[in-house]
């Protein structure tokens, strides 16, 4: 599970949130009078952030949104975005590529952008989108390197647990439940509160073989997060698409564990265990985990029967 950040907002778009330097590269009439093609992309670049903003406001994953973001991509194609002089506008073409789910291109760009402007103020956020693009591309190693690029010019404790954990996702996603776990925790210290990060300590956790850790960690997301509602969020994707489901069947687990009632236990029970059968219906033979989430589906089963059982022999209320 990877949290899709809403960044690119400040020094990108806002060119009055540029530290001085930057401001400096920025063309001024003198400029323009001398580097025509500097002036036209820097014209660009103001049409492309307006429009951008347009697109995120009415949010990227509708329609609208899209047609705008393709808007975007058509202005700065005309002026060469992908080899610009100023890396704000390949950056953002390569934001736009992300936004698009164009992952292979943005990631040629923005690699490119970054080659040639490692230290520019947004380099950190370009790292992000490398490693969204990657964890989409099924190249969990390079998400992680990209991630560690992120962090090492990152100094905002918030940004910093998010990147952490999605970094932590990257890790699972090679096997490594122990850097995984690990780097879940890190994030959590810095952000005691994220419900996402929670959700994908509790998974690597149960993955690793301790249940009850994981449902207790559940439990303490579902504190945060009472009805799971942000693993559906826009900004959350899976990869593969169909872990979703197990992430489900661990909050219904804790939900089914935490209930008094024996017939409310029944329902999440039920649920937990449909989650379960969705995930293993979907799974790819090489799945990794696939072995585990059979044998969850199986102690759901059991203590689905014991919660019928006990449903049945509760007494009526009169």
């Amino acid at each position: 599970m990877n949290f899709l950040r809403s960044f690119w907002l400040a020094s990108t778009l806002l060119l009055s949130g540029l530290p001085p330097a930057a401001r400096a590269a920025c063309p001024d009439v003198w400029d323009s009078a001398a580097q025509p093609a500097r002036a036209r992309a820097a014209a660009a670049l103001r049409e492309a952030q307006s429009v951008y903003l347009e697109a995120r406001e009415m949010g990227i994953d509708t329609p609208g949104g899209r047609d705008l973001l393709s808007v975007v991509r058509m202005i700065l194609e005309k002026v060469d975005a992908h080899q610009s002089p100023d890396p704000r506008v390949a950056f953002l073409y390569g934001r736009v590529l992300v936004d698009l789910e164009q992952d292979a291109r943005a990631v040629e760009v923005l690699r490119a952008a970054l080659a040639r402007a490692p230290d520019h103020p947004d380099a950190g956020d370009a790292w992000f989108a490398v490693a969204i693009a990657c964890a989409r591309l099924g190249d969990p190693r390079s998400e992680v390197a990209a991630y560690q690029a992120k962090l090492a010019m990152e100094t905002d404790p918030p940004t910093r647990a998010i990147t952490l954990s999605n970094q932590a996702e990257g890790y699972m996603a090679l096997g490594d439940l122990d850097a995984a776990i690990a780097i879940y925790r890190q994030s959590l210290d810095l952000l005691p509160d994220n419900a996402l990060a929670r959700w994908g300590l509790a998974v690597a956790l149960d993955r690793s073989g301790d249940i009850h850790g994981a449902l207790a960690e559940a439990s303490t997301a579902l504190t945060f997060d009472p009805d799971s509602r942000r693993l559906s969020g826009a900004d959350v994707f899976f990869v593969p698409a169909y872990d979703r489901f197990w992430y489900l069947a661990l909050a219904m687990s804790a939900r089914a564990r935490d209930a008094a009632d024996p017939k409310t236990r029944t329902l999440w029970w039920e649920r937990a265990a449909l989650s379960w059968r969705e995930y293993i219906a979907a799974a790819v033979p090489s799945d990794p985990w696939l072995a585990i989430a059979r044998s969850r589906l199986a102690m759901c089963d059991r203590e689905l029967a014991r919660a019928r059982t006990l449903a049945r022999l509760a007494p009526r209320p009169r």
